[in-house]
């Protein structure tokens, strides 16, 4: 029997969120993380929101933000901490309950797999299998890496142009490692 937890924080080892329904036919959460699953009673949705507020976001602020530096409207890649490189993607719609959502800083590879699937590979090793063509994960990923990339350089422009030592500290500890 697995352990579910009411509550639950998104750090940074969280590989992938899993959307699934529990024996009571509630939409509930798997978080994968490197070393684990976690089982969470909380929808996916839910749980993004609750955690870009906790990482000072919003969920339709972030989702917004995507929107305008891409020039996009759907499927947005999530951004819930620059800082903690949490990049979230959208695997189909964030509407759909089906959404599958995968952390951008795991993405090792991905492969086609059966018919119209692929597989993601992550860094540690483990596998997901996303009804996607493999282009379309490619495509995904490369937005998402597109986006985080923008931002960060607009942090450091920030830094450039004015004096903000101690956000300017915390980027060079975050590059250093």
């Amino acid at each position: 029997m697995k352990s579910v937890k009411k509550k639950y924080m998104i750090h940074p080892d969280v590989e992938a969120i899993v959307p699934y329904y529990n024996d009571e036919g509630c939409l509930c959460s798997e978080v994968r993380e490197v070393s684990s699953v976690k089982y969470v009673y909380e929808s996916p949705k839910k749980l993004l929101i609750r955690v870009c507020a906790f990482y000072g976001g919003d969920y339709n602020g972030n989702r917004q933000a995507a929107k305008l530096i891409l020039k996009a409207k759907q499927m947005l890649p999530l951004s819930i901490s620059l800082i903690h490189n949490m990049m979230f993607i959208p695997m189909q719609s964030p509407k759909s309950p089906n959404c599958i959502w995968v952390n951008l800083a795991h993405i090792f590879f991905v492969k086609k797999g059966i018919n119209k699937d692929s597989i993601i590979l992550f860094k540690s090793g483990h596998e997901l299998e996303v009804n996607l063509l493999a282009d379309s994960v490619e495509k995904k990923r490369d937005r998402a890496a597109y986006l985080q990339n923008e931002l960060f350089v607009r942090h450091v422009q920030t830094l450039k142009d004015g004096n903000y030592p101690s956000f300017a500290a915390l980027l060079l500890c975050i590059l250093q490692d």
